[in-house]
């Protein structure tokens, strides 16, 4: 591990012999499209390296998403429908799919009942990385006639530091994804902008609610962004086309409805959830990582403490070091070139608003990230957000906007073609920068990989081990333990345990027979089901008439005599309503989206 802190010092001085080399044929090279595009390929595929060995696991979470992933697999393909629970033998009921990933795990779960769940997870992680570069493209081709800038800009963003801690090293793979499709909407709603065109505002609406159906916290941060980067248009006076506000109303609508279980679930359980509990405040983690040093550096910041962070090494969340660089030298060649800056601002009158709406974005989320203070005055999304350094990916975020908008300026005024030199030189230090940090980050992922040779995750493997693994780490966050007094410690010490098992193979496959036992005498009960509302306890048919918690689990009282203990998941029927909206509604417009994307052909480049 030492050994990694030698590998930026030492890309860099192997790197300086060609730096000169490589500056003067990005001049020249500059107008060959078919370059790039083909760099484009390699640039998506470079970071995610680390995912080619399809028994690979990184990070104590990784195989959490496997296993929930091959767990909503395995449940449609044997029952065709959408399972609202996780049953496994330590835990029944467990609630997480009304709170966590409602929309992008399902999906991937139908993906993963034919090819598994690992092929499932890398094949969703490929799509949102190659969405995410081809949108930050398409926006930088529409901000600026630079042929190369627009493809660092693209490169930069998939390769984040953050982005692959997140996959590396936490095995934040929610969040990973809804920071991709968060970044897509973004960049879609800006090409929109500078293009004056509805149908990529539409797509942006359906990357956003990607986002919210993967991390919804995230994705509800991204909205706020979104709302501000509204209010800076409209206060630039632009007027939007009415068939692109008619785009950005249906964007709207659409996520509202595929967000509602999800809103409406969060605030009737919001105070009793066990997660609340957890965490009052937002952590900040040592002086290392969550500090101005470790936000700023160009490289990953274990490259220079190897010890890593607490028991998570390599969590490193420093700002993309890429875009601070170009956002830099646009502001400079603005500053220089007043006259044709001003005129410029004239030409785009939503430019510089945006822009600054994006760097005010940046700045507050990089000082919540690494300011006790400031993350005290946002503790009421602690319980969704936890810690402090996620919200680099919106300081990130609220970057990419603001290097957007000012190489649109910068384009419109002719500061590129007169600085064609300084540009090469800040391209190239730029890709000096993520092409290091990437590597570094890769070698960190070799040095966390965990080889798994779990067969229920393979394209042909056991799927009854899916319910017999005794999975419940985050029953408790999920259980609401607030609704309920707990058992006393001499009850739940002399109580007997009684566990349901769920059906293992075909047709059975999640479903929980109920349990019959004999009891000598007045005694309570403690089940493996999870203590939430939804969760339906009946004993001989008929609502128990004493019912505790015992810690995260369901206990029940029970009088002499044989008895029969069943458990059905009973969820509001609202809840049921809206979901069921919800699905329908995304599905409706994704097959929208195909039929328009087919029939009218509309440019996107």
């Amino acid at each position: 591990m030492p050994c990694l802190a030698l590998v930026p010092a030492a890309a860099a001085i192997a790197a300086c012999p060609l730096v000169v080399l490589v500056i003067a044929w990005l001049i020249k090279a500059e107008r060959y499209d078919h370059v790039w595009r083909f760099a484009g390929v390699v640039a998506v595929f470079v970071p995610l390296a680390g995912l080619l060995d399809p028994h690979a696991g990184f990070g104590y979470d990784w195989v959490n998403h496997e296993w929930m992933i091959g767990y909503f697999g395995e449940y449609f393909r044997e029952h065709q429908r959408i399972t609202g629970t996780f049953n496994s033998s330590r835990a029944i009921g467990m609630p997480q799919p009304v709170f966590y990933a409602f929309l992008v795990y399902p999906l991937m779960g139908m993906l993963a009942s034919a090819v598994g769940a690992a092929l499932a997870l890398r094949m969703t992680l490929v799509a949102a990385a190659v969405a995410q570069y081809a949108c930050v493209w398409i926006a930088g081709r529409a901000a600026t006639t630079h042929r190369v800038l627009p493809a660092l800009l693209a490169f930069g963003s998939v390769g984040s530091t953050y982005a692959l801690t997140d996959l590396y090293n936490r095995g934040a793979i929610t969040e990973y994804l809804a920071v991709s499709f968060l970044t897509s909407a973004v960049c879609l709603a800006m090409f929109a902008l500078l293009r004056g065109r509805a149908f990529p505002l539409w797509l942006a609406g359906l990357c956003l609610v990607l986002a919210i159906g993967c991390h919804p916290p995230t994705a509800l941060l991204g909205s706020l962004f979104s709302g501000l980067l509204g209010l800076a248009v409209f206060a630039s006076g632009h007027r939007l086309e009415k068939r692109m506000l008619w785009a950005l109303l249906a964007a709207g609508a659409l996520a509202v409805v595929v967000a509602a279980p999800w809103i409406y679930a969060t605030l009737q359980f919001r105070s009793q959830l066990g997660v609340v509990g957890a965490f009052r405040s937002l952590d900040l983690l040592d002086r290392r990582t969550d500090s101005l040093l470790g936000r700023f550096l160009p490289f990953p910041s274990a490259s220079l403490w190897p010890a890593g962070t607490d028991d998570l090494p390599f969590v490193e969340a420093p700002i993309d070091g890429v875009l601070l660089l170009v956002l830099g030298w646009n502001v400079v060649l603005l500053a220089v070139a007043r006259g044709s800056a001003r005129a410029a601002m004239r030409k785009l009158p939503p430019a510089l608003p945006v822009a600054l709406a994006g760097f005010v974005w940046f700045a507050v989320a990089a000082i919540v990230s690494v300011s006790r203070q400031a993350a005290n005055l946002a503790s009421p999304l602690a319980p969704y957000v936890q810690f402090c350094y996620r919200f680099v990916a919106h300081a990130n975020l609220g970057l990419l906007v603001a290097v957007l908008a000012t190489c649109s300026l910068a384009t419109a005024a002719g500061l590129y073609v007169n600085a064609r030199r300084g540009t090469a030189i800040v391209i190239a230090a730029g890709l000096l920068v993520v092409l290091t940090a990437v590597m570094v980050k890769l070698g960190h992922a070799a040095v966390v990989l965990q080889p798994q040779r779990d067969p229920q995750y393979s394209f042909r493997g056991d799927r009854t081990a899916l319910v017999t693994k005794p999975r419940a780490d985050a029953a408790s966050d999920y259980a609401t333990t607030r609704m309920w007094p707990q058992l006393a410690p001499w009850t739940s010490r002399d109580a007997r345990h009684v566990d349901f098992s769920p059906g293992t193979a075909h047709h059975t496959f999640g479903d929980v027979p109920p349990v019959t036992i004999d009891s000598p005498h007045d005694e309570w009960l403690v089940t493996n089901v999870v203590a939430f509302p939804w969760n339906r306890l009946t004993v001989d048919g008929r609502a128990p008439e004493s019912m505790l918690i015992d810690r995260w689990r369901w206990a029940v009282k029970v009088g002499p005599g044989r008895h029969e203990i069943a458990w059905r998941w009973s969820p509001d029927f609202a809840w049921v309503i809206l979901t069921t909206a919800s699905r329908v509604t995304f599905g409706a417009a994704i097959l929208l989206t195909f039929i328009v994307a087919w029939w009218r052909k509309p440019e996107l480049a």
